[in-house]
């Protein structure tokens, strides 16, 4: 899944607001990546690896409301972050997010992140 290999990189989010990420999912060859019974898992931790939030997809025990796989042959994903996953956060601090697709069989498949920063809102 050479996509999310790549996707090392800074998420900006804003405080206490909703957020929506994409993230396509390839191959080895740059092949969309069939997502057929995957749990998918995307968390924020502090610099300390303490867990924040997670959100998950149907298999992995959460809902559509948090991660949908909005093309499953197609390998396209959706998370969706809420001011709930937030609220408790404070803008400023070091933060990283991942993203982990784990199936049986498989078992933890991909693997991607980078830093999450934490903006405040204006209004």
């Amino acid at each position: 899944m050479n996509d999310l290999a790549k996707m090392q990189q800074q998420i900006v989010a804003q405080k206490n607001r909703n957020l929506v990420l994409e993230f396509p999912v390839l191959d080895a060859n740059d092949v969309p990546f069939d997502l057929t019974g995957f749990k998918v898992t995307f968390s924020v931790g502090d610099a300390e690896g303490d867990l924040l939030f997670a959100r998950k997809n149907t298999e992995a025990e959460g809902s559509d409301a948090e991660i949908e796989i909005i093309d499953t042959v197609g390998g396209v994903l959706r998370v969706y972050i809420v001011p709930e996953n937030t609220a408790d956060m404070t803008p400023g601090q070091e933060f990283a997010w991942d993203l982990t697709l784990e199936k049986a069989g498989y078992g933890i498949v991909s693997g991607a992140g980078g830093e999450f920063v934490l903006v405040a809102t204006v209004t």
